[in-house]
């Protein structure tokens, strides 16, 4: 099986791109899992404007909120995708498509 990279899961047009994710947060003002933007490929969490991803796509104007709400920036794309799946398959992620992982199996305990 082909492990992913971080190329693998993100679009080839990063710096023009406006991608919506998830994160879990073990610092900051909100430590748990957060709505953020990736921006020119720099991501921000704007957990503080919209609480979850379905309160952002619920929204008319969820794209004007993803390209413009404040937000904690959180560094480059890249870095932090990679740490996501370096990961080990124990630690515990938003959702597999929320770090491009493969989904592991339905018995896997969370931690």
């Amino acid at each position: 099986m082909r492990t992913l990279s971080v190329s693998d899961c993100l679009p080839q047009d990063l710096a023009q791109a406006l991608l919506i994710g998830r994160v879990w947060r073990h610092d900051g003002a909100h430590a748990g899992p957060c709505v953020v933007a990736v921006r020119g490929g720099e991501v921000f969490d704007i957990t503080r404007t919209v609480p979850t991803t379905a309160d952002l796509f619920d929204r008319p104007d969820a794209v004007e909120i993803a390209r413009s709400a404040p937000g904690e920036p959180l560094g480059r794309v890249e870095p932090l995708l990679q740490a996501a799946l370096d990961a080990s398959p124990a630690r515990h992620t938003c959702s597999p498509r929320a770090t491009c992982r493969p989904s592991r199996p339905a018995a896997s305990p969370l931690p």
